[in-house]
């Protein structure tokens, strides 16, 4: 009788190469140490949008953003939604000098 590891393990990982450029290694090193460069993680940043400033306090969105260098912030919604379901909506005539997420 054979036993699958796959079955019996709580956790493994798997690693996978082959020709094209999204399944090879890719790294720089440094010619004159021969050593691998080290890249940091991007940043993980927690912004809490306020709709009304002025009022209630607890009115707010939590967004969480990556941000991994120069010109590359990545999480901010790319549409519109409905504040109490969650769900996409339409975003309505917005003038283009206008934030769609302004409140």
């Amino acid at each position: 009788m054979r036993i699958s590891a796959w079955g019996e393990l709580p956790e493994f990982y798997t690693w996978e190469t082959g020709a094209n450029d999204w399944n090879q290694f890719t790294a720089l090193k440094d010619p004159a140490t021969l050593e691998f460069e080290k890249f940091d993680p991007p940043l993980q940043v927690k912004y809490v949008h306020y709709w009304d400033p002025a009022g209630d306090p607890t009115d707010t969105s939590l967004f969480y953003l990556e941000y991994s260098g120069f010109g590359n912030l990545w999480g901010i919604p790319g549409h519109c939604v409905d504040r109490d379901s969650g769900e996409e909506v339409p975003c309505g005539e917005v003038p283009m000098d206008t934030s769609v997420f302004d409140p």
